[in-house]
């Protein structure tokens, strides 16, 4: 599928360092991209995989390497929204993609023809004089097509590959209940509870409580359950309410942020 222009995705960004517009990506134009970019480079391994040239460092490693520009930049920020973001639409995308995308790697690694071209380059090793970065890429692909179950055959491949898309499911509904679960776990705090908080840190929660419509301050968690208000809040009764609310994440009777079964599920299928 041709990508539109308008998409931000179709061109590299001009934004210094080649950063992703994140105000122009929206669910939509993230979901297509990341469709045509599997297809080109999809359509890209195929064309390594059936040259008829026999195996060089450029025709089929560097070319690998090359593969995937599209995908590459669309991914990365689609699916960095998708976890810090997250909402319906968000989400929708994500649990969409995941599992497609999981095939799309089966795809690459349980290629028989790639593999068997970068086998024909390691046997040559000593007769191409590779120098050591070159030689140490060689060598990182083989050990992923390797590790990523190459050398499976029959219902076994076919058993991985169902494994991969079971896992890609998970994986995507831990870390949408997980984003819930930060979500739901933000504390209202009382004018006492503030005490040690400079009026930047103060201004800041405020605007937290006005983002979501309430009066007073709002304190939002980050992912790790150490949270940066604890060294700073001087009321041991708010800190605790703030450990407690931090630690109470992914776990209790609301199976919308409820992460121990999956984890356990994840824990089976890997």
């Amino acid at each position: 599928m041709a990508l539109p222009a308008s998409n931000p995705f179709a061109q590299p960004s001009s934004l210094p360092f080649g950063l992703p517009d994140f105000a122009a990506i929206t669910p939509e134009n993230a979901r297509e991209a990341v469709a045509a970019g599997m297809e080109e480079e999809a359509a890209e391994w195929e064309e390594i995989a059936t040259s008829e040239d026999a195996p060089t460092v450029e025709n089929t490693l560097e070319a690998l390497e090359r593969a995937g520009a599209l995908l590459d930049r669309a991914a990365a920020p689609a699916f960095t929204l998708a976890s810090s973001v997250g909402g319906e639409e968000w989400d929708a995308v994500e649990a969409e993609m995941m599992p497609k995308l999981a095939a799309h790697s089966d795809r690459l690694w349980l290629d028989e023809r790639l593999y068997q071209k970068l086998v024909a380059l390691e046997e040559q090793r000593e007769a191409l004089g590779l120098d050591a970065e070159t030689d140490w890429l060689l060598s990182e692909y083989l050990r992923q097509f390797r590790e990523n179950g190459i050398q499976l055959q029959g219902e076994d491949r076919e058993r991985l590959k169902e494994l991969n898309a079971q896992i890609a499911e998970a994986e995507t509904e831990f870390s949408q209940k997980a984003t819930k679960a930060i979500e739901n776990a933000a504390l209202t705090l009382d004018e006492d509870e503030l005490a040690g908080l400079d009026e930047d840190a103060r201004a800041s929660l405020a605007a937290n409580a006005a983002a979501r419509e309430q009066d007073g301050h709002v304190l939002t968690f980050l992912s790790p359950s150490q949270q940066p208000a604890l060294a700073r809040l001087t009321s041991p009764a708010a800190r605790r309410r703030v450990l407690e609310a931090s630690l109470a994440r992914g776990w209790g009777d609301d199976g919308a942020t409820d992460t121990r079964s999956v984890i356990l599920r994840l824990a089976r299928l890997r």
